[in-house]
């Protein structure tokens, strides 16, 4: 994906992706996103280079995702999304 040039504009698009990553937290989401696609934790954890407990306290509410982790995470929730839909999942 390319990034924008405009230091603003990537700050921007950083902190709406945040606020995607807290709400799929939050709803749930991503748990079902996870599980739909057969993924256990431990498989999410090692894509964006976190503990498994770290993605289990943020599926369950206990931790807020932050950070590069957190835009990592939200990225691939997003692409097990569209592969669901695509029925490639």
């Amino acid at each position: 994906m390319l990034q924008p040039k405009d230091p603003q504009a990537r700050r921007n698009r950083e902190a709406v992706r945040l606020a995607q990553a807290r709400q799929l937290a939050r709803s749930g989401e991503a748990r079902i996103r996870r599980e739909r696609a057969r993924l256990t934790l431990h498989d999410v954890a090692a894509v964006i280079d976190r503990s498994h407990t770290t993605v289990l306290r943020w599926e369950n509410g206990e931790r807020t995702p932050t950070g590069d982790a957190a835009l990592q995470w939200v990225d691939l929730m997003d692409r097990l999304d569209e592969a669901f839909r695509e029925g490639a999942a």
